[in-house]
């Protein structure tokens, strides 16, 4: 918001110096017309007719008020109103045009944000029901892959006898089984 603060009282100081500049113009205006008929050597009448006489100017070159007053402003009271209309409703264009590029700019933000979550949740899904691409990997024994695992469980388990004479000891036996036959 302080942008918009600082626009504001910018806009209003420039109002306040064009109407300023304004009242300059004016008092300079009123005093060369003054400065012209003092300058000028051409001897004028001191009675004028009704026509010659130009009351408005008469009125703004010796009114004691002061020109801050309402009255005096009443005069420019449409040019400037007219000028401060149009910088109102150029200053509110502007707001509104702001307004709305703060909204589409959150629109987008938020639709991409929802895009990218949607994605996020679709390779996520994907990862976890492909074991390879899964994060939380298995452990898994080196010989899990292996075709003939496990086929030595099912034939029975010879157990070691101890037989003190060497004749009919098991090595013995498998050694005349194995070479003799």
């Amino acid at each position: 918001m302080p942008d918009y603060q600082s626009k504001q009282e910018l806009t209003i100081r420039e109002a306040a110096a064009t109407e300023e500049k304004r009242k300059s113009e004016k008092r300079s205006v009123l005093e060369s017309d003054s400065e012209v008929t003092k300058t000028s050597g051409l001897a004028q009448p001191l009675l004028l007719t009704n026509e010659e006489v130009d009351t408005e100017r008469i009125s703004r070159k010796y009114d004691d008020r002061d020109e801050d007053d309402e009255s005096d402003s009443d005069l420019d009271s449409s040019d400037s109103d007219s000028d401060d209309d149009g910088l109102e409703e150029e200053l509110l264009q502007r707001e509104l045009d702001k307004i709305k590029k703060e909204r589409e700019e959150a629109r987008a933000r938020k639709e991409a944000e929802e895009s990218e979550e949607s994605l996020r949740n679709k390779s996520n899904s994907a990862n976890a029901s492909n074991p390879l691409l899964a994060n939380q990997a298995v452990k898994r024994k080196w010989n899990d892959d292996v075709v003939f695992k496990n086929q030595a469980r099912s034939e029975p388990e010879v157990r070691k006898r101890f037989v003190n004479d060497t004749i009919r000891n098991d090595f013995h036996r498998r050694f005349l089984v194995k070479y003799m036959r």
